[in-house]
């Protein structure tokens, strides 16, 4: 497991060099602690874990992470595959140009995997990461090959696909029957075809915490293995039988596209297929550490994918805490009680991963993985089974009736456990190396039960003191009072933190990209924000208010405050039960202690919506911050404006507003745009940062910078994440408990030594 952590670490630090010098000290204390009591053997391995640091430190440099150029018009690609989105369908494509590289493309038509076709639209680089929170997702990209994004239709279709895609797309027409419900052949098709016709499975999956049902999506290639073993073995000798069964295995896996988990899977069949043919009997703790490590060695940038971590943590759990139930369950531990064990463990290994990629944990979600997880198992059982009639040109009707009842009950269960999704805890985004640390201390709690007496006793206790320190000191958030300006693509969002108050200006969004659920949502929860008591709405173009839609599911809110409202935001609020309040001009409203607004303008009835935005000053331990949400220079004009510390700049950036008079009278000193990469717009435009320029502003554009921290006390802008550090007093708390953990180490090294030598001498 160590070698694990090695390569882990090796491959993190090597694409973030910066936290390679903050280990540095960490290894030095590590070594100088422990570096007495080690004997040959373990230097040996101590000297392996620094080869692989290195071997994966100099992998990471040779991933290429780059973006292709943008491009508008016309150009010729391959269809890789194609997945229904809401009102569209993304499709990934292969250039045919110099390197072949992949983007997306979404296109209002499908198109048929395998096809070569000319597309007509606009190619862009791949939007980048716009704050540590939401990081993963274009490094997942990137690790798929993609690198780049684009939108428009297919013109036409130069070549149908070659036999093996035909072949494909027959065998997943045939398998899909109309004779299930329209519910369980979507849940059929996404768990055994890998195919989704909608997010609907997926949403219910994820806020239920068993997304890693698919990302485990292995089981199918095992089950198949075994029942075409099974099959094969009673016609066929017993090496050709083995061996076609692991080729129709990885037929499967070609069928289906590929999977993190079917890499596994098929690496362990491989070894498994070893095993019976040669008779050699392999340790399966060694080979789960070999399989991923070689995967990171193929796939660095699997380093980010949760499927990744979803996929192995799973089958973590499986190796080393199942057996541990099944001795506890004896000797109810045989049938469906396998599936309730491997639920059970499978619900204690995950936590930490479903942190880092929700940032929160429900009661939901412990219940699903107890109570629903076998179901769900039996429901992928009874799929392959079904598909395999299919294929046979058998009609399953049992089976048909039977994946219909039971996607009713997975579907009723779903729906009673998701009230239980309100019952959370809400800890925000641990640190990757958190991570890494929680399961390598795990493991030495695993190896501390080898030694006998106190002995074990104390390395029990040192191993959950750092546990619970390191777990917690990785949740603190940053105390100090500002704003966040967040980046929610072409929109405006800003959060407002004071001493007890969660104040949001705007929310982004827009109905069909959703980038508040993309963006905002995450951003937020990763911050640990469960509540927000404020929420201010400077005018209801979309995208300033539509991600209130997406907030009100995540959320508990406090008020929702405006100038003005229209009939279906009433309607909303009123469903969401989420009071309104008007805010006018000339009044001054007091939030918090050293936190209130001064309003300037809002609620002229003859002007355009953009003229009709609420603009105040927010006070802010005696800083002052203006947001003028879209106001133009009709607006500026009529202000009564005097001189700020920060200027939200209006208009995302817009020539139409940030004239030279308002200007001249708020006299900023950091100026900050929100605009969205590769906006249609142009936003920001030339003129207003040459005035910014003349005006001596220090100025900061989100699409190029992401999202930003302003910190009232240290009158300083930073990008986010680096607002994240621990304080000296929790910085000096957390070298304690580190000294205390190598301190206690250390006794036990020594106790276990003069065990060793008094048996010894025995």
């Amino acid at each position: 497991m160590v070698y694990l952590i090695s390569s882990l670490m090796g491959l993190f630090s090597g694409f973030h060099y910066e936290n390679f010098f903050i280990l540095l000290p960490v290894l030095a204390m590590a070594i100088f602690y422990l570096y007495p009591y080690i004997d040959g053997e373990i230097k040996e391995r101590a000297l392996a874990c620094f080869l692989l640091f290195a071997l994966f430190f100099a992998r990471s440099s040779l991933v290429d992470t780059s973006s292709i150029r943008g491009y508008r018009g016309t150009f010729q690609a391959r269809v890789l595959a194609s997945e229904k989105k809401e009102n569209s369908y993304q499709l990934t494509l292969k250039l045919e140009e110099k390197g072949s590289p992949k983007i997306i493309f979404y296109s209002k038509k499908d198109l048929s995997p395998g096809s070569r076709a000319i597309f007509q639209g606009q190619i862009q680089a791949r939007e980048e990461a716009s704050d540590w929170s939401t990081e993963s997702y274009p490094i997942y990209l990137q690790s798929k090959g993609i690198r780049g994004q684009g939108r428009g239709r297919w013109v036409r279709v130069l070549k149908k696909g070659n036999f093996f895609y035909q072949l494909q797309d027959k065998i997943q027409k045939k398998l899909v029957n109309k004779d299930l419900d329209p519910q369980a052949k979507e849940l059929f098709q996404q768990v055994l075809l890998s195919k989704k016709e909608s997010n609907f499975w997926s949403d219910q999956l994820k806020d239920l915490g068993l997304a890693h049902i698919l990302a485990i999506s292995g089981l199918h290639i095992g089950l198949l293995y075994g029942s075409v073993r099974g099959l094969l073995i009673q016609f066929l000798p017993r090496r050709k039988a083995l061996g076609l069964a692991y080729l129709s295995a990885v037929f499967y896996l070609l069928l289906i596209g590929g999977s993190i988990g079917g890499f596994r899977v098929l690496f362990f069949l491989l070894f498994t297929l070893i095993s019976e043919l040669k008779a050699i009997k392999f340790d399966y703790g060694k080979l789960f550490v070999f399989a991923a490590c070689l995967q990171l060695l193929i796939f660095p940038l699997h380093l980010y994918s949760m499927g990744f971590y979803l996929s192995y943590g799973a089958y973590f759990s499986l190796i080393f805490i199942k057996p541990y139930l099944d001795r506890a369950f004896y000797p109810f531990n045989g049938g469906f009680f396998q599936l309730i064990t491997a639920s059970i463990a499978v619900n204690i290994g995950i936590p930490p991963l479903l942190l880092a990629m929700q940032f929160e944990i429900n009661l939901a979600q412990f219940l699903a993985n107890i109570l629903l997880l076998p179901f769900y198992s039996l429901f992928i059982n009874a799929s392959f089974l079904y598909g395999l009639g299919q294929l046979l040109g058998i009609k399953p009707y049992l089976f048909t009736l039977f994946l219909n009842s039971l996607s009713n009950f997975l579907l009723w269960g779903n729906q009673i456990l998701l009230v239980f999704t309100r019952l959370k805890l809400r800890f925000g985004k641990a640190s990757l190396e958190a991570q890494i640390l929680f399961y390598l201390v795990l493991y030495l709690a695993y190896l501390g039960n080898k030694f006998k007496g106190k002995t074990r006793r104390l390395f029990s206790f040192c191993c959950l003191i750092f546990t619970l320190g390191l777990l917690t000191t990785s949740f603190l958030q940053a105390r100090e009072e500002g704003v966040y300006f967040i980046y929610v693509g072409q929109g405006d969002s800003s959060l407002i933190k004071s001493k007890h108050k969660i104040c949001l200006v705007d929310t982004g969004g827009a109905r069909k990209s959703r980038p508040a659920k993309k963006y905002l949502v995450p951003f937020l929860k990763a911050r640990g924000v469960s509540r927000i008591d404020h929420i201010i709405i400077t005018h209801w173009d979309e995208d300033h208010c539509d991600g209130l839609r997406d907030l009100a599911k995540e959320f508990s809110i406090g008020q929702v405050h405006f100038s003005h409202i229209y009939p279906k935001w009433v309607r909303f609020l009123q469903r969401a039960k989420i009071p309104g309040t008007y805010m006018e001009a000339g009044y001054k409203y007091p939030m918090d202690d050293g936190f209130s607004l001064d309003v300037l303008a809002g609620n002229t009835v003859q002007d355009q919506e953009n003229n009709r935005s609420l603009v105040f000053y927010a006070y802010l331990d005696g800083k002052k911050i203006l947001f003028t949400g879209d106001g133009e220079k009709e607006l500026e004009d009529r202000l009564k404006a005097y001189p700020t510390d920060v200027y939200q700049v209006g208009h995302h950036g817009s020539k139409t507003s940030s004239g030279e008079k308002f200007l001249d009278q708020i006299k900023p000193k950091i100026a900050v745009i929100s605009s969205g990469k590769n906006n249609p717009f142009g936003h920001p435009h030339q003129e207003v940062l040459d005035r910014l320029k003349n005006h001596g502003v220090a100025t900061y554009c989100l699409k190029d910078l992401g999202c930003l921290f302003y910190g009232a006390k240290s009158d300083k802008i930073v990008k986010t994440g680096q607002e994240m550090g621990l304080s000296k007093y929790e910085l000096l708390g957390y070298f304690l408990v580190l000294n205390g953990y190598m301190y206690g180490l250390r006794k036990v090294f020594k106790d276990h030594e003069l065990l060793t030598n008094r048996r010894r001498n025995c």
